[in-house]
């Protein structure tokens, strides 16, 4: 294999690196214009309901003059090559020279400003991929003083243009799979209750942000990017038992228990679930169990608002509904709004009629199955869920603390533990 072979298979590899590392694409660029010398690269999406140009990838070019072509020539009124873009088949190789008077093009401002400072003067322009919204384009720029680009030159291009694209392909799609990665992470971080999902070795992938604010409380619950692990020994092995279990998908339908709290807070709920299919996901994240946490004494932001809206209420039922699905009796209600108990109980009789129903407890319970326990992620300081937990710092939990029980996986001893089987996160307030 020749020398010019080799940095052929190397720049085409280099292209799909960068299809998987987009900061890459620099590099992957100067290794396409080394091939041809003296040769300058610009890798552009274009929204064509518009034709307004969008990210560029650049190689060899001043990013000033990128900028610059981006703000001044970015319409097909300040640059005509633009509108033409429209009309070129995937793939097909254009030159400028071919379509663009060169003395009108050595007079234009496109030139002065963009291209002449650079030394650039002949371009072939290539559609790489068109969808219905946008397209991306590849301007294959050569300097004044190379010359013309030669039939060699094309020959190259050719048959680099197939990986080039292929290129494109994956990283738009590697893009909108990020897309709806970080739409997941986002919707996760609205529940209400915490949500960790873990890999086969137990380490951590996923924790939304209730998750994270439970664990920074170190009260029961304790978590690192080594996994889970309790404040109570014997509630660690039993927590690392459903854990192994559910990883090996032992219990199709998850494993329950409570943690207790060093506080003397009421205890978490803890539920355990396989995730199916995770065996076909050969990644080294793969993520193969689910862990719902529920804190029964966490409040849903905004549920006195919720009730009101919900079912008409005023404020002040909606106040004594809020107080009464958070767990408190007509007497401590009454206590805490300062009116008397007669007028609570009027309060809770427009209640029942507004509801359609006839007892205190069936009104509770309608509240409890038709509030999602969700809330903004806005109203929160803390970080974003789905960070993962290489960033400890994002969690500030020393490893030292996980000391007090085994790993994830790894089962020791004949503790007897405390647990009890719990509903599921989505029955807690």
């Amino acid at each position: 294999m020749s020398f010019e072979d080799k940095q052929i298979l190397k720049t085409i590899d280099g292209l799909y690196e960068a299809a998987l590392r987009p900061h890459l694409w620099p590099a992957a660029l100067d290794r396409v214009g080394d091939l041809l010398g003296q040769t300058s690269l610009l890798l552009t999406m274009l929204d064509h309901r518009d034709n307004v140009l969008g990210k560029s990838i650049t190689s060899r070019i001043d990013p000033y003059r990128v900028e610059l072509f981006h703000r001044e020539y970015n319409t097909p009124a300040t640059n005509p090559n633009l509108g033409r873009n429209n009309l070129l088949s995937v793939g097909q190789l254009v030159f400028t020279r071919e379509v663009c008077d060169r003395e009108s093009f050595l007079k234009s401002g496109v030139y002065a400003d963009c291209y002449g400072p650079e030394g650039l003067l002949d371009e072939i322009n290539v559609i790489l991929s068109r969808t219905e919204t946008s397209m991306t384009g590849l301007a294959i720029m050569g300097q004044a003083r190379r010359g013309p680009f030669g039939s060699d030159d094309v020959r190259l291009i050719r048959g680099l243009i197939p990986h080039l694209q292929r290129a494109v392909q994956v990283r738009s799609h590697m893009e909108e799979l990020d897309a709806q990665r970080q739409a997941l992470s986002d919707t996760l971080d609205y529940v209400e209750f915490g949500i960790v999902v873990l890999d086969a070795e137990g380490r951590v992938v996923v924790a939304n942000r209730v998750a994270q604010e439970v664990a920074r409380q170190r009260d029961g619950l304790l978590l690192s990017t080594s996994g889970l692990a309790t404040s109570n020994p014997a509630e660690t092995e039993r927590l690392h038992s459903l854990i192994a279990a559910a990883t090996r998908q032992r219990l199709s339908s998850g494993g329950t228990m409570v943690v207790s709290r060093p506080s003397g807070r009421k205890a978490l709920s803890i539920l355990t679930c396989p995730l199916a299919g995770h065996e076909m996901d050969s990644g080294s994240h793969r993520a193969v169990t689910a862990i719902f946490i529920t804190d029964p004494e966490r409040r849903i932001d905004g549920l006195q608002e919720r009730l009101a809206c919900l079912y008409g209420l005023t404020q002040r039922e909606a106040m004594l509904a809020s107080l009464l699905t958070q767990g408190q009796d007509l007497r401590e209600a009454s206590e805490h709004l300062g009116v008397s108990l007669s007028t609570v109980q009027s309060h809770l009789k427009h209640i029942l009629e507004k509801t359609g129903t006839h007892r205190q407890a069936e009104c509770v319970a309608l509240f409890l199955s038709s509030l999602a326990p969700v809330s903004s992620p806005q109203e929160s300081n803390h970080s974003p869920c789905t960070r993962r937990l290489a960033r400890e710092s994002a969690l500030n939990l020393d490893a030292e603390r996980m000391s007090c029980g085994p790993g994830a996986n790894g089962l020791s001893g004949n503790a007897r533990t405390r647990s009890r089987p719990t509903g599921p996160p989505h029955n807690s307030a």
